[in-house]
């Protein structure tokens, strides 16, 4: 019960921080299990042997660990047609077997009525159930943006949240629901017949014509108890499917006695802490807490076994694009930041889940990196990375050592550490694994950075007060 070799990596803005690049770095470490247990709608991104991997299901360090088992668990949300095409992509690389891959009998599957649920109740008549509009005209002349668009469902969760629409909320809220009508989502069946009859008092041989004046009626009357003609949509588990059934496993039994034997495992979070459902801004959240503590309890998984919090945050953090919500720091444009960091090159960024421009912000604010000091307080990292340094300036692209850093990045890093009492341990200058800064211990570089300041707390990563 004492052994702690559980590793979690948790994104510490609203998401796209760079877990996938994180998970390069860690590839020497011989884990035996990589978990996931979130939705579809957080994609990771990772690079390897010179190719680029999307990954919405599989944890996406499967390439880096073609030993370990892939585990899907007790909470996650399975997409099967984004499974399928991961293990195809898992067969290309040969790091694929049929007995890798584990799925915990508790984990759902999101289906068609989530999808249309989450764009208003309808079928989108342009894109396709995750409203991508990848080949529409309409599109490209509103500037990469849905909004103004006829063809936009009014109760689209994407133009109300900046939802990915991929069905997650409306999968859990059939989940909590449990079979009954506690939950009616838009695009459910209602029995328009029997309601009408029943309302009505319709006789069985009332023709069609009396049954259209009693509607048009009863239209204009206060609809109370149309809950009792809706037909509820019961949750599908993984074991009611198929495809996934050779994949079932007890996975909770199974990644406990990996811990028995001391075997390490990766939980590997999905979002970003802003995005909690419980801790970020309300209304403007994913469906899920996004946080260290979750990724545990989703597992099954006890805090106790956990040895390090692997935490990731940008220099410039994002949200989705649309009507998504605020972030503590300041809204800018693709545009200011192609300037900050004197690019020679346009920099943009498309969400990889919905193809849409992303918003970006600064990490300051007001108020300090109110965002940031919040999900360090709520996650505790042991170790933490800082991606997108060539944001910072385009000189530092692809830079692999702290000195070759310009001047400016180095004052910026190490205000911002010393600001939130921090140490970054490694920089991500770019995609590749090569383009990673490994910094000395904590009690090197401060001496360099705080006057008077020696050590750090080896638990919390956070800087030991002036002796």
């Amino acid at each position: 019960m004492t052994n702690r070799c559980v590793d979690i990596l948790v994104g510490l803005n609203a998401g796209s921080e760079g877990k996938g690049k994180y998970m390069s770095i860690l590839s020497d470490v011989p884990y035996a299990a990589l978990v996931r247990t979130g939705g579809p709608n957080a994609a990771h991104t990772v690079e390897f042997d010179n190719r680029h991997f999307v990954f919405h299901a599989i944890p996406c360090g499967a390439f880096h660990f073609p030993k370990a088992k892939v585990v899907l668990g007790a909470n996650a949300q399975i997409d099967i047609e984004y499974l399928k095409r991961e293990i195809e992509l898992l067969k290309e690389g040969g790091v694929w077997d049929e007995h890798r891959l584990l799925i915990d009998p508790n984990a759902v599957i999101i289906d068609p009525i989530d999808k249309i649920a989450e764009n208003g109740g309808c079928m989108p008549s342009c894109g396709d159930l995750y409203f991508h509009p990848i080949d529409c005209n309409k599109h490209t002349e509103l500037g990469g943006t849905c909004f103004g668009c006829g063809e936009l469902p009014v109760d689209s969760a994407w133009a109300k949240l900046g939802s990915t629409t991929h069905g997650v909320g409306a999968n859990a809220a059939r989940k909590a629901a449990r079979g009954t009508k506690m939950c009616v989502l838009p695009g459910q069946e209602l029995d328009l017949n029997t309601y009408v009859r029943s309302k009505l008092e319709c006789s069985e041989d009332a023709n069609f014509d009396d049954i259209a004046e009693a509607m048009l009626e009863l239209l204009e009357k206060p609809v109370t108890d149309w809950g009792e003609f809706i037909k509820p949509e019961p949750i599908r588990y993984a074991e009611d499917d198929e495809f996934l059934r050779p994949y079932l496993c007890d996975t909770v039994e199974f990644l406990n006695a990996l811990i028995d034997t001391d075997e390490s495992i990766l939980l590997e979070g999905t979002q970003g802490a802003v995005l909690s459902l419980h801790h970020g801004y309300r209304g403007k959240t994913t469906s899920r807490d996004t946080n260290s503590s979750n990724w545990c309890a989703d597992a099954g998984i006890s805090p106790f076994a956990v040895r390090d919090i692997y935490g990731v945050t940008r220099t410039f953090p994002i949200r989705v694009a649309g009507n998504s919500g605020p972030m503590s720091g300041r809204e800018i444009t693709w545009e200011e930041i192609t300037e900050h960091a004197n690019s020679p090159e346009p920099i943009v960024e498309i969400t990889t889940a919905t193809k849409r421009k992303r918003r970006v912000f600064t990490l300051d604010g007001p108020e300090g990196p109110k965002d940031l000091r919040k999900a360090l307080n709520i996650n505790r990292p042991t170790k933490l990375m800082l991606s997108f340094i060539d944001y910072l300036s385009y000189e530092d692209r692809h830079k692999q050592s702290w000195d070759s850093l310009t001047q400016e990045t180095r004052d910026w890093i190490t205000t911002l550490e010393t600001k939130m009492e921090v140490f970054f341990k490694y920089l991500s200058t770019g995609p590749d694994v090569a383009h990673t800064i490994i910094r000395k211990t904590p009690g090197e570089i401060i001496g360099q950075v705080q006057t008077g300041s020696e050590g750090c707390d080896p638990i919390l990563n956070r800087h030991a007060p002036p002796k």
